[in-house]
Parts: structure tokens; C-alpha cells; sequence
């Protein structure tokens, strides 16, 4: 039914994929971009080291509008004034808190961490916490929800290290180290929760191991955290290791290029079960050569989305889109996102507006750390939970009155149903055993050819 009090099928429009017109973030040389989502406040915070300024670590709040798929950020806070490197990011959801990590030069390049408080279109941070006495490199942090803790990954020589951290107010406290990998390839882990399966996963290179790809599955107690058996989701020497979760597939996917294959930009799709994963055969996105990737989940199309420096086109930012089935993964078209060299990606899913926020390094133009947001492909529907009111069986044309079966009335005009089951509407009109979004109960079979309909 429509708000005019008329009756119209259920249509579905497809909507194509889109990237908004690159931003810069603040006009600086920017690289070692680490980025979350305040879902309080429904803003993107980006970390990054400001080549231009010392090299100081720097946070940037920002603003994303899906009308145009364009972002703003407000004015760059300093939160370290001393070279800093490799950083990461994460948002505490219990405390409302970000938590940025970094290897800090004006203290012996200590593992470092300091909470930031978002208000408004800026961010003001408590003190810094060193939670490795010891050059640390390669900072990841990823939030467990279920634990209300964050586990930092980090490389202190050959070894991969996890430590456990807790937030109160704007501080940060450490549990005990536990070693991930004691030969673990230099600048290529990664970190992902799994919230279906309550595990951490770790991924990185084995150095003793021809720098194979492999994955650690930790479980978080209390302040400390334990890992099992290594699994190996590439037999080639792997590189620009990035990973994300997708939560409607309940998987882990983690994109990397392979320099054992020409350096091929190549996904693979990991179960996690109990404290193990296996991974599904690589698939490849990128058929050319790449370099760094990023990895993020849109949830609002059910996708992973990658980006990374394509090698073969230019070192040019592009973008890609994938859908995962199983074991596997398909994706869609690559879209370049920036016309001109590019490097050091980060990125985060805006569940607000719905996007992802791509961050990188323009090498074309001056080196300047630059931000687009990325629209996925999908498709939507006019239909909703209150404006489905039955079922015809006939065909008509616009103006034609039309003949409804409505709650209690029976369709008998349908095929393939089984009696018994109850059948969803679909965002185009059909019918199925599993609801869509939103979810509208058609009704209940009775027979193969015929549905009493609910509302």
C-alpha cells in the first residue's frame, strides 16, 4: 500500500557502486594511517604519523554524509610531540573510548597507548601507557566486544607478540605478553575479532616457514590471552596482509598479495572453530601486481571491501568489492578511487552512514594523506514491514483496480511451496523460506500451490 492509499508491486532498484571525490585530511604529508568508528557519536577518528609536522602522532575526527559520499574532518589533534610510527586504532564500545597504539621514537620506540574522547568534530586523549618496554613495530589493536577488552598485536624482533588491554576512564592497563609467532615475517600482520565465535585472529607471515601465510586463533580471559595452532591460508611467500570480519557469513577474510605469484593481490575465507580456523582456496582479486591493502566489512551490503595500491595500473588507489559464500568469495568490478600514485591504506566501516572510509598516502600530490568514502553496490527495495498488505494473482496495469488476498485470505496461485512452512517476502516481490531485510511474514503454505496470507 502507498501512502496514497493505493496498492503497487514490490520493486527493487539496483544501485552501483561509488566513490566520492577524494579530501584531504589536512593538507600534510600523511602515512601510517589507523582508523575506527565511534558508534556513540557517530564519527570516523583517523590516527596517522604527520610526516610534515616531526612526524608527531596525530588524530583527526571525521564526517561522513551519504548524500555524496563526502567527508570532513575537523581540526588535527596532536597526541604525541615526538616522532611516531606504525599506528593503529580502536573503539572501545563499553567505554566509549578510542584507543590508539604506536611505536614511540621520543621513548625509546616503546609500544605506547593513549585513550581519546571524541566531542564534536574533535578529540582530546589522557595520558600515554607503555605496554611494551621495547622497540615495538607493526602496532595493531582490535576491540573484543564480548571480553570489553583490546588486544594489541605487535613485532618485537622475529617475534609477534599479543597483550591484553583495558580501559577505565582515559586511561589503559596491560595484562601479560603471550608470544603469537617467535619467527614471524617483519611489517605484515593483522588483527580481526570474530564476535560470532568470540576469538581474536592473528595473521602474519612464518619466517620459518618461507614466509608462508598463517593465522593464530586467541581467546581473551580475563587480562590475558592463549592461542592455538597455526593454520596456513597461502603456501607462497605473502605480503600487505590486511583482514576484516564478516558478520552475516560469521567468516574472517583476510586479502594480502602474494609474492610468490607475481605478486597478485588474493583473498582467502577462514572458519574459525573452537580454538582452530581453516581457510577455503585463495581467490584472486587483483590478477596484477599490488601493494598495501586494507580490509573492511560493510554490513549494510553484507560485503568486504578491499583497497590497495594496484602495482600494474600505476601504483592508482582502487577499490574492490566482494560477497562471501561459504568457503569462498566472489567479487565484484575493481573501481579506482585515486588517479595518481598511492600508498600506506587504512580503513573503517561508518555503520551510521553506512560507508567505507578509505584513507591513503597521495604520492602524486605532494604525499598528502587524503580520505574517500566508498559506497558498495547494492540494491534497495519499497518495500517495508508496514506496507505489505497481501498477495494477487492476476496481472495488472497502473490504474487498473485490483483484486488482494489479504490477512486470512488464501493465494492459490502460487507453485513449489511446501504446506506447513512459512514464506517471506522479498525485497523484488518473491517469496522464500528465509526473511530479507526487512523482514515480512507473506504467510503459511497449506498446499504446493497455495499460501494463507499474513500480515
Amino acid at each position: 500500500a502507498t501512502a496514497a492509499g493505493k496498492v503497487k508491486a514490490i520493486a527493487e532498484t539496483a544501485i552501483s557502486q561509488a566513490a566520492g571525490t577524494p579530501v584531504e585530511i589536512s593538507g600534510s604529508f600523511l602515512i601510517n594511517f589507523g582508523a575506527a568508528y565511534d558508534s556513540a557519536n557517530q564519527k570516523v577518528v583517523v590516527v596517522y604519523r604527520d610526516v610534515t609536522n616531526n612526524s608527531y602522532a596525530t588524530a583527526a575526527v571525521a564526517t561522513v554524509d551519504n548524500s555524496d559520499n563526502s567527508v570532513s574532518f575537523g581540526t588535527p589533534v596532536v597526541f604525541n610531540s615526538g616522532t611516531t610510527t606504525q599506528l593503529g586504532a580502536s573503539y572501545d564500545t563499553n567505554a566509549g573510548k578510542i584507543v590508539a597504539v604506536y611505536r614511540d621514537f621520543g621513548n625509546s620506540q616503546y609500544g605506547t597507548a593513549i585513550v581519546g574522547t571524541v566531542s564534536g568534530t574533535s578529540i582530546s586523549f589522557g595520558s600515554e601507557a607503555v605496554y611494551n618496554s621495547a622497540t615495538s613495530e607493526e602496532n595493531h589493536i582490535v576491540y573484543d566486544s564480548t571480553a570489553q577488552k583490546h588486544v594489541i598485536v605487535y613485532q618485537v624482533g622475529t617475534d609477534l607478540a599479543a597483550i591484553v588491554g583495558t580501559v577505565s576512564g582515559t586511561s589503559i592497563s596491560f595484562g601479560s605478553e603471550a608470544i603469537v609467532s617467535a619467527n614471524a615475517a617483519y611489517g605484515v600482520p593483522d588483527v580481526v575479532y570474530d564476535s560470532g565465535n568470540d576469538k581474536t585472529v592473528v595473521f602474519y607471515a612464518d619466517n620459518g616457514d618461507s614466509q608462508k601465510g598463517k593465522a593464530k586463533v586467541g581467546t581473551v580471559s580475563g587480562t590475558s590471552i592463549s592461542f592455538g595452532t597455526a593454520a596456513e591460508f597461502e603456501g607462497g611467500t605473502t605480503l600487505c596482509i590486511s583482514a576484516a570480519y564478516d558478520s552475516s557469513a560469521g567468516k574472517v577474510v583476510v586479502a594480502y598479495k602474494d609474492s610468490g605469484d607475481s605478486d597478485k593481490g588474493k583473498a582467502a575465507v577462514g572458519t574459525v572453530s573452537g580454538t582452530g580456523i581453516s581457510f577455503g582456496t585463495p581467490v584472486v582479486f587483483e590478477s596484477g601486481a599490488i601493494g598495501q591493502t586494507t580490509t573492511s566489512y560493510d554490513a549494510s551490503t553484507s560485503k568486504i571491501v578491499i583497497a590497495y595500491e594496484d602495482d600494474d595500473n600505476s601504483d592508482y588507489g582502487t577499490v574492490i568489492a566482494g560477497a562471501v559464500s561459504g568457503t569462498s568469495i566472489t567479487f565484484e568490478t575493481a573501481l579506482v578511487i585515486e588517479n595518481s600514485a598511492t600508498d600506506e591504506f587504512g580503513s573503517v566501516y561508518d555503520a551510521n552512514a553506512e560507508r567505507v572510509v578509505i584513507f591513503y598516502e597521495d604520492e602524486g600530490d605532494s604525499n598528502k594523506g587524503k580520505s574517500v568514502v566508498f559506497q558498495a553496490a547494492s540494491t534497495t527495495t519499497d518495500l517495508t514491514t508496514e506496507n505489505y498488505i497481501g498477495i494477487t494473482d492476476q496481472a495488472y496495469t497502473d490504474g487498473q483496480d485490483a483484486t488482494i488476498a489479504v490477512v486470512g485470505c488464501i493465494d492459490r496461485n502460487q507453485t513449489g511451496l511446501t504446506a506447513g512452512q512459512q514464506y517471506f517476502v522479498q525485497k523484488d516481490g518473491t517469496l522464500a523460506l528465509t526473511a530479507a531485510t526487512p523482514s515480512v511474514l507473506a504467510g503459511t503454505a497449506i498446499s504446493a500451490t497455495e499460501l494463507v496470507v499474513k500480515e
